[in-house]
């Protein structure tokens, strides 16, 4: 299945706003189903900043995907914390189905090569899932929604890299 993109002017109401991205993209249906959880890949570098998803943004998208058994609103470690305190941010999304889930602390991964390298990535990133990048917009030169899945690198140290980042980004 190739990737769907929508972009839409927000009216104010995130929720509608969302809904008709929804719409433009088409067969949501196919992917909102019982038998498919949900990884909204949230993007939040440094969680003192204000560049990440609003809460409102991420419960649109939970609401959204409101067939999902379960969603996981996933973030990995990095050299600002760990992926568990900067989620804290949407905590009052949490529940039984909404939780979060930091890819750093899995221990239940799958061997991958990405840039040449060996790393060890989450399950639930492989399961027949449906994964959501979201991240607000700022500064660089990479792009920030391609960039967002550089945080699924469960590497603390991921920093290093950077300077392969075009091959890190293909191979995610």
């Amino acid at each position: 299945m190739a990737s769907q993109v929508a972009l839409v002017e927000s009216n104010g109401d995130v929720q509608e706003s969302f809904n008709q991205a929804l719409k433009l993209i088409g067969k949501i249906d196919d992917l909102n189903t019982a038998e498919r959880s949900v990884v909204v890949k949230v993007g939040v570098f440094d969680h003192k900043a204000r560049n990440h998803a609003s809460v409102n943004v991420v419960n649109a998208i939970v609401n959204g995907f409101n067939k999902a058994p379960q969603i996981y609103l996933a973030e990995s470690d990095n050299y600002k914390g760990t992926g568990t305190e900067r989620l804290q941010i949407w905590k009052e999304l949490f529940n039984e189905r909404v939780v979060p889930f930091n890819l750093s602390d899995d221990t239940n991964t799958r061997e991958v090569e990405i840039a040449d390298e060996k790393m060890r990535f989450s399950h639930i990133l492989f399961k027949p899932n449906v994964l959501v990048s979201t991240h607000a917009l700022r500064r660089y030169d990479k792009g920030t929604i391609l960039k967002n899945l550089f945080g699924l690198v469960p590497d603390r140290k991921k920093a290093r890299l950077h300077k392969k980042l075009v091959a890190v980004l293909l191979d995610a």
